[in-house]
């Protein structure tokens, strides 16, 4: 008998569903909360974000993104109490990789249609979502984010 985590269980494709979408997004409060933490970056990275964008067509009001790195920006503004000049570069399927300031993340989770837009972007543009390997380290990385003691 095979046992439960094979090379083919690992291979297999991952089906993501909304909820799973929206269990790896972060949403603007928990940055204003881990912007300045140690783990923030190695948390963050790999996730997703809903942020606005009058930018990407045929998208709506707000995009679906997936954090590839946090970047410094050119301006320096406020995040809830503190002020910062970090932001997220993010990919977006269909377009080229954007630079997000923090402020124009949503506090909001992807919605139903967001998510049938960036599915169906995703499979236009050939672009795979996370493994399941990938999804349950991010579950465990903002788990232990969200559970961080600051001492």
């Amino acid at each position: 008998g095979r046992g439960r985590d094979s090379d083919d269980e690992k291979k297999e494709k991952f089906v993501m569903t909304l909820s799973n979408l929206n269990a790896l997004i972060v949403p603007r409060r928990h940055i204003q909360n881990w912007c300045f933490a140690p783990f923030f970056k190695e948390t963050i990275i790999g996730c997703f974000i809903r942020v606005c964008s009058g930018e990407v067509k045929n998208q709506g009001p707000y995009v679906i993104g997936e954090i590839l790195s946090v970047v410094e920006t050119p301006k320096t503004y406020e995040l809830g109490r503190d002020r910062t000049n970090l932001g997220v570069k993010v990919r977006c399927p269909g377009v080229s990789d954007q630079m997000f300031r923090f402020e124009f993340v949503s506090n909001k989770y992807a919605t139903q249609e967001e998510f049938d837009i960036l599915f169906g972007l995703m499979e236009k543009h050939n672009v795979d979502f996370v493994t399941r390997e990938h999804y349950e380290k991010k579950l465990k990385d903002l788990e232990k984010a969200k559970n961080y003691n600051y001492t």
